[in-house]
């Protein structure tokens, strides 16, 4: 209710009773659990914004595959003769000589099924790579790609920053 005064001459409202407190609850052996906050609510939403084509996207995670598979199968390769150097002479350090790597982390097996599943997924690689550079000279996507000397100052800068010879970052100000 409003607490406003009545104007003189009015006759006083009724007032209600003032309520009863309640009894205090028994303590509770868990508290209870807190309520969830919705971030999503409280930030405004972006709005998305396509920076890649499809093809580019499909490409690259593509490419991201078939090279961590590459990694795998060449990792079982390397395993089937870890030193560095012509056989029969003394060898490179190497902190791996003589280890043998994790089977979760190889991919063929044996070296002859290193070897095969390497060549497998070689070819793939390079089709893949072959379609992204088609699409980027079809496209004409690959001029923004192209370092132009009005990019030297600011590479520039930015190697001073990498080198810690600049405290400011360049495009963070």
């Amino acid at each position: 209710m409003n607490d406003v005064p009545a104007p003189p001459g009015a006759a006083p409202l009724p007032t209600a009773p003032a309520p009863v407190p309640a009894a205090p609850a028994p303590p509770a052996a868990v508290p209870p659990p807190a309520a969830p906050t919705v971030r999503a609510a409280v930030t405004p939403a972006r709005p998305l914004v396509k920076r890649h084509h499809g093809l580019v996207r499909v490409t690259h995670w593509a490419s991201a595959v078939l090279l961590f598979g590459m990694i795998a199968s060449g990792l079982q390769i390397y395993g089937a003769f870890t030193h560095f150097g012509p056989r029969g002479h003394r060898y490179y350090p190497n902190p791996l000589d003589g280890k043998a790597l994790p089977h979760a982390v190889t991919l063929g097996g044996w070296l002859a099924g290193g070897l095969n599943w390497h060549f497998a997924l070689a070819w793939p690689f390079v089709l893949t790579g072959l379609v992204y550079l088609t699409y980027l000279i079809v496209s004409g996507e690959w001029r923004p790609l192209l370092f132009r000397p009005s990019d030297v100052p600011r590479a520039w800068q930015m190697q001073l920053y990498y080198l810690r010879l600049r405290k400011a970052h360049l495009f963070l100000k």
